[in-house]
């Protein structure tokens, strides 16, 4: 999903999957990609309180350094991290 204008809130849709409410309507999906930094982001969309407070604090924390930026996506044949307890998000400076 492209959006071509900008999001102001993405939630839960309450039907298992997310909306996103932007100035031209109300698009549902079951994911959302975000391609901006974690620090953009959390200040330019409200993502109401589905985020625990030490993620937002690190989100907030984190520079903006989009000289050097890297995104990649990695398919695995299982989620191996949720038996930890983890999402599976991960940042790195170097």
């Amino acid at each position: 999903m492209r959006l071509n204008s900008p999001a102001t809130a993405i939630h839960p849709d309450g039907r298992g999957g997310l909306a996103v409410q932007t100035p031209d309507g109300t698009l549902r999906a079951e994911h959302v990609v975000l391609a901006l930094p974690p620090a953009l982001a959390v200040e330019y969309i409200d993502f109401g309180n589905t985020f625990p407070a030490g993620l937002l604090r690190l989100a907030r924390a984190t520079s903006v350094w989009m000289g050097a930026v890297a995104k990649v996506v990695a398919p695995y044949p299982f989620a191996c991290w949720r038996e930890r307890g983890l999402d599976g998000a991960a940042f790195s400076r170097t």
